[in-house]
């Protein structure tokens, strides 16, 4: 297995307000229909987000060249803004359709609750 990507169990979790969570550990209750509609919208989102993140490397070699014109500089904030929103769209659906999924498993998790309050 690749370093890179193995879990690391010893280091704490970067959010203290989220549950510890291995990367490779099952998440209970995904299977059949639910795991396949998570991994869509698992694979949508990251898919979304690698597009947006090819779209700014551009914008970014237009933002610092020093003899770029107004216009240009313009035009690359536009495009900055349009990616922007294409970003929020992402997040809002993806949120929507991981919200939808975990209402229709019906186990709530008692350490996120636990949490929550």
């Amino acid at each position: 297995m690749d370093p890179v990507v193995s879990p690391i169990a010893s280091l704490p979790p970067a959010n203290d307000s989220l549950p510890p969570h291995r990367f490779f550990e099952p998440v209970p209750e995904l299977t059949g229909r639910n795991a396949a509609a998570f991994a869509y919208n698992s694979d949508r989102l990251v898919r979304h987000l690698f597009e947006i993140s090819l779209s700014l490397y551009p914008l970014r070699a237009e933002l610092h060249r020093t003899d770029a014109t107004v216009a240009e500089i313009r035009a690359a904030g536009d495009a900055l803004a349009g990616l922007l929103d294409s970003l929020d769209t992402v997040i809002r659906d993806t949120g929507l359709a991981m919200l939808a999924l975990a209402l229709e498993t019906g186990g709530a998790d008692p350490e996120i609750d636990r949490q929550a309050s």
